[in-house]
C-alpha cells in the first residue's frame, strides 16, 4: 500500500484467474526468502536454482533490505531535518493493474498490455480494480516513496516506454546515480554548515567524466 493505506499491487494467481475465472490473492512477502522459492522469483526461477553462497548472500540482503526500508518508512525524528538525505530512482514507462496476475510457474508478473491485447483472461475487464499503475518493470511507482523521511525523485533518464528496460537496468543509469550521489553529497554537507568547492565536488553535467569516474571504481571492486 501507498502512504494513504490505497493498495499499490495485488499479485493473483494467473492459472486461477485463466482457468477458473478466479480471484486468488498469493500473499507475497518480498523480504522472506521462503517466498521468492516458492514464487520462483529471480535465480529461483532458473534451471538448478541459486547456489548455496547466492542464497545466503540474498538472506543477507534482504534482511538489511527489510530493515532500510523500515528506516524510510517509520522514521521517528521529531525534526525530519536531521534525516540523511536521500532520493531515489524510478521508471514510469510501464503499466500494470492494480490486481497483478502472476504466473507462478515463471516467476513473473503480467503486464497490462497483455491483458488487454492479447485477451489472456476471460475475466480482465472484471477484476475488483481495473486500474493502471506505473512501475518500471517490476517496482510499482507508489513503492518507491519513502514518505517518513524527506527525498527528492528522479525519473530514470533510459527507463520504460520507448526506452525499454525492466526494474533492474535502472542500475546501468550510471550517469545519473553519479549526479544523484553528488548532489546528496552536496545536501549532507550544505546540512552541516560546509561550503563545497569546485576542488571537491566533480562536475555534475560532465557525464562523460561521470561515466569513466564509475567504470574506475567498478574495475577496483
Amino acid at each position: 500500500a501507498d502512504s494513504n493505506g490505497k493498495l499499490a499491487m495485488q499479485p493473483i494467481s494467473d492459472s486461477a484467474l485463466r482457468d477458473h475465472d478466479q480471484i486468488e490473492r498469493l500473499n507475497i512477502d518480498w523480504f522472506k526468502i521462503d517466498d521468492w522459492e516458492k514464487f520462483k522469483i529471480g535465480p529461483f526461477g532458473e534451471t538448478g536454482g541459486p547456489s548455496t553462497a547466492l542464497r545466503q548472500h540474498m538472506v543477507n540482503c534482504l534482511s538489511r533490505g527489510r530493515e532500510f526500508q523500515r528506516h524510510l518508512r517509520e522514521d521517528t525524528r521529531k525534526d525530519l531535518n536531521e534525516s540523511p538525505p536521500v532520493a531515489t530512482l524510478v521508471g514510469v514507462g510501464y503499466e500494470r493493474w492494480v490486481y497483478a496476475p502472476y504466473f507462478v510457474d515463471k516467476g513473473r508478473f503480467v503486464e497490462a498490455h497483455e491483458m488487454k491485447d492479447k485477451r489472456l483472461y476471460r475475466q480482465g475487464e472484471h477484476l475488483p480494480s481495473t486500474e493502471v499503475l506505473k512501475h518500471d518493470g517490476t517496482v510499482p511507482l507508489a513503492c518507491t516513496i519513502p514518505f517518513a523521511v524527506p527525498y527528492t525523485q528522479h525519473e530514470a533518464r533510459h527507463n520504460g516506454g520507448v526506452h525499454g528496460g525492466q526494474h533492474k537496468d535502472l542500475l546501468d543509469e550510471v550517469e545519473q546515480i553519479d549526479d544523484i550521489l553528488l548532489q546528496l553529497e552536496d545536501q549532507a554537507h550544505a546540512r552541516k554548515g560546509k561550503t563545497l568547492t569546485t576542488r571537491n565536488v566533480p562536475n555534475v553535467h560532465d557525464i562523460d567524466k561521470a561515466f569513466k569516474r564509475r567504470q574506475k571504481n567498478k574495475a577496483s571492486l
